[in-house]
């Protein structure tokens, strides 16, 4: 009830000129339910819901995604300078995806490639969420 009461105030606070009709828990999650004043009903309260939900799982993955890589910085990569290490960096945050991103040609020394790096990350995500519904049709 508490929690509820603060995503309450959180949604209210956003300005958001619809009114909150309830917080829904799953998985750890929350979001919250708007109501449009008689218009969209159920439908959009739904969408609204969903939009929630992305954006939380979104923001969950970018966390496991900055958590490995700082894991590979200190740890696996340490030893490394950082204008050299991303190609180490990358293979061990996603050995797959270091090879569908970069096994034809590797980063170079102090490379910065802008959009291999939004591909590698792409990759990531999509990997990640694939495990992640694989151990929840197992479990």
């Amino acid at each position: 009830a508490a929690s509820e009461d603060a995503a309450a105030a959180a949604h209210r606070e956003s300005g958001d000129p619809r009114g909150v009709r309830r917080v829904l828990r799953r998985g750890g999650r929350e979001s919250v339910l708007v109501s449009r004043g008689g218009e969209g009903g159920a439908g959009e309260e739904m969408r609204v819901a969903l939009m929630v939900c992305v954006a939380l799982a979104a923001k969950q993955q970018d966390r496991t995604y900055r958590t490995r890589k700082r894991e590979c910085e200190t740890g696996e990569c340490g030893h490394l300078a950082s204008e050299v290490s991303a190609n180490c960096v990358h293979g061990c945050v996603s050995a797959a995806c270091f090879e569908e991103v970069y096994g034809a040609e590797p980063l170079e020394d102090g490379e910065v490639d802008a959009k291999r790096s939004r591909a590698f990350s792409s990759c990531f995500h999509r990997r990640l969420h694939a495990e992640r519904v694989q151990r929840q049709k197992k479990g």
